[in-house]
């Protein structure tokens, strides 16, 4: 095939010969690498560029691709739903420690169940893959033109700004699941479940005006329905016929409310961070949450270790469900928008009626 081209002028293909060669051929590298001559010139070898871009052909594994495309689609809801029953299978867990051990603790001892977890995430792709997963972090801001392909390298400053963004991020996890192991002294798992997807107001919020994600007409009626059934959760004296409010209900509901809008923030941060391995994200929340609950277990006086026996299965199953949901959570976000993701969720809360049921013996009143 042979391709012409001067200086200041178009590149001329013939898409015929261009064909049978991209037919030929397993790989667009190896177009590339036949195509360009070392002594062309910069021009030349940019023109030659954009001009195979453009009329490539798709081969064998392009079109694998695109099939992959379109069932990967629909990867982001089924994972969501995984990642809420993960997460509440990992409540009920806490719920048999939360009387016994402080949630500082607790959390950090199922961090500390983590460490391996993660670490043999990343040993997969180091040594199997070849992957270093921690570049990807500098990576996720380079932009590609796609007409020439050329690549923009990440400037110093996006790199800061990238690595503070994933590191608030990750604390910001960390804080989210210290309250809610909070708000289990107070609440059932159910009523802080009800409350902590109360937030897919605040997260379609936050997706459109900081993702330009679009507001659908049935997510917002969905979400005010679902924030209506939050409240109901502290048995409003108007509803029960008491005379005042139950002040362990309205602390359990503040806390959990407060985590439920850093979540929303969460997701939506995830969602911009899409780009970042899914490793590097959990191994970094890991370290983080390990070094905060440890210091501040120490700080306030609160430290202890766990009993042998069904303390120490316990705190093993909160933290391998808690990084399973925490994993499924970040997938299902690479795939799809942080508002639905949430919004999807919400079959969770009937889920939760039944597990708590089955597992703590716990039968829903008419409010839930």
């Amino acid at each position: 095939m042979k391709v012409k081209a001067r200086p200041g002028s178009e590149v001329i293909v013939d898409p015929q010969e261009l064909t049978e060669f991209l037919r030929k051929s397993q790989d667009f590298s190896e177009l590339i690498k036949t195509t360009l001559n070392p002594e062309d010139s910069e021009v030349i070898r940019r023109q030659k560029l954009r001009a195979l871009q453009k009329n490539k052909i798709s081969g064998p594994s392009e079109q694998n691709k695109a099939i992959n495309k379109g069932w990967k689609r629909y990867i982001g809801i089924p994972v969501a739903i995984a990642s809420g029953l993960f997460f509440i299978l990992s409540l009920i867990a806490t719920k048999n420690l939360i009387g016994k051990y402080h949630p500082f603790t607790i959390s950090f001892w199922q961090y500390l169940t983590r460490i391996p977890i993660g670490c043999t995430f990343i040993l997969y792709y180091w040594i199997f893959e070849k992957v270093n997963v921690f570049q990807s972090v500098f990576d996720s801001t380079e932009v590609t033109d796609e007409d020439s392909g050329d690549v923009t390298p990440s400037t110093t400053r996006q790199k800061i700004f990238t690595s503070l963004g994933l590191v608030l991020t990750c604390l910001a996890g960390v804080a989210v699941l210290v309250m809610r192991f909070y708000a289990l002294k107070y609440l059932s798992v159910a009523d802080a479940t009800v409350i902590n997807f109360s937030g897919t107001l605040f997260t379609i919020g936050f997706g459109y005006f900081f993702l330009d994600e679009k507001c659908g007409f049935v997510t917002l009626p969905i979400s005010f329905v679902n924030l209506f059934g939050a409240f109901l959760i502290t048995r409003p004296p108007f509803l029960t016929g008491g005379t005042e409010y139950n002040t362990d209900l309205l602390i359990g509901a503040s806390i959990s409310l407060m985590a439920t809008i850093v979540v929303s923030a969460y997701y939506v941060a995830m969602r911009k961070l899409r780009k970042i391995h899914y490793t590097v994200t959990i191994f970094l929340a890991t370290m983080l949450g390990l070094i905060e609950c440890g210091v501040l277990a120490v700080c306030l006086d609160v430290f202890t270790l766990p009993d042998l026996g069904w303390d120490i299965f316990w705190i093993s199953a909160v933290g391998f469900l808690a990084i399973s949901g925490n994993l499924t959570i970040i997938i299902a976000l690479k795939f799809e928008q942080a508002g639905i993701v949430n919004l999807v969720r919400l079959i969770d809360v009937v889920f939760v009626f039944f597990l708590e049921y089955i597992f703590l013996h716990i039968i829903p009143d008419r409010f839930r």
